[in-house]
Order: C-alpha cells, then structure tokens, then sequence
C-alpha cells in the first residue's frame, strides 16, 4: 500500500510539473501567482483561471467557439483546445485530466466538444430546441439550469441579456433576424412577473418598445 501511495503522489507531481509547465510556456499572466498547495489545490487553481477567461469571451461573443488560433488571447485558445482533447480521451476510456467537475461547468456555460459547428448554425440548433421545448411545455420559459438540457437554459439567458444590451444601444450580438426569429416563437424577454403576464401585442413587446436597436453586421 505504501508503494501504491507512493507512485499516485508522483503521478500527481508530474501533472502539477506539466500544468507549471504550460502555464510557463503560455504566459498565465492573469493565472493565479502563488503556486502554493498540494497538486490539485495548484491544477485545480489555474484550471478556474482558464475558465473565468472563458466565461468573459461567452459574455462578450455569445458563444464557446473560441479559434485555436485565437490572436487576442493565445492562451485560451490552446486551453480550449485541450479541453476537448481530455475530455475525448475520457470517452475512449483513456488518462484525461477532464473531470465530472469540469464537464458539467463547461456545458452549462454552452461549451461545445466538437467544433464542426459553426456559431450561427449553433445559434439555429439552440432554436429548434427552443421550439421543441415550447412544443412540450407550452412556453419558452427555459430555466436557466435545465437538467435535461443545460446547454439550451445558459442559451435563452443569453438571448435575454444580449437583448438588453440590444435596449441599450450597448455592443449585442442580437441581430434583426434573430430577433424577428426569436419574436416569431413568442420568446418571453423578461422573466419578471409582469413581462410573463403580458399578451403579444402589448408595448412590453419588442416591436412596441420604442427603442431604436443598433444592429451589428
């Protein structure tokens, strides 16, 4: 037993080495800078880091497709990248770093694990879910951690907040046609009790709302 210990601390050494490793060939600028702790406290530590940045390029871009070759950010370009690869290691039953953890925080932001699928194709598929779900429940009041499909409730809450970002004359990747798209499926822009009551038509509509959208091309 004592040599069964022995070589599972070593091989957690040579993963925090291979972690300090890339975190020194990739810059890690915004990484945390003590290295401090046990092995996982240290992997564990510059993985949330890694996510965080993810998080802000989803707020900022609507979406996870972040390039391999991504100019204004290298780091996480590669960092996504790896993602995936770790996690298809898992699927075929080998060594991966990828844990439940982590895969239940990445598709609840909307991380995909494969990239043939473009953002606007993903933006039309998370569209026809929205219809499929309304189809069964009558409504398109998704909650935004829905257990059957978490990837779908981060992407309603994502419509709402780009539409008000929309409202604000603020930078939104809300388009014309995504809104005419999303209208046409009666989606519901707030949650708040009074905008769930509301009936199409009224002035809590987006048609009605006076506001002067901006649209980017």
């Amino acid at each position: 037993l004592k040599g069964a210990s022995q070589h599972h601390k070593t091989l957690k050494d040579i993963d925090t080495r291979s972690e300090v490793s890339y975190r020194t060939d990739n810059g890690g600028d915004d990484l945390p800078p003590s290295i401090d702790g046990d092995a996982d406290t240290i992997v564990e530590q510059m993985w949330t880091a890694m996510f965080k940045r993810l998080t802000k390029f989803k707020e900022e871009n609507a979406h996870c497709s972040v390039p391999a070759r991504y100019s204004e950010d290298t780091k996480l370009g590669h960092w996504v990248m790896t993602q995936r690869r770790q996690y298809h290691l898992m699927q075929k039953g080998k060594t991966s770093r990828i844990t439940k953890d982590r895969i239940q925080l990445l598709e609840e932001l909307g991380f995909q694990w494969s990239i043939r699928t473009n953002p606007a194709e993903m933006w039309n598929t998370r569209l026809e879910e929205l219809v499929a779900y309304k189809k069964k429940h009558g409504d398109c009041l998704v909650p935004q951690r829905y257990r059957q499909n978490p990837q779908l409730g981060t992407w309603v809450n994502t419509q709402r907040r780009h539409y008000k970002l929309l409202t604000e004359k603020k930078r939104s990747c809300m388009t014309e046609e995504r809104l005419r798209k999303l209208q046409e499926v009666e989606f519901v822009w707030s949650t708040t009790t009074s905008s769930i009551a509301s009936k199409p038509g009224d002035k809590s509509e987006p048609n009605d709302s006076g506001y002067e959208f901006i649209f980017e091309t």
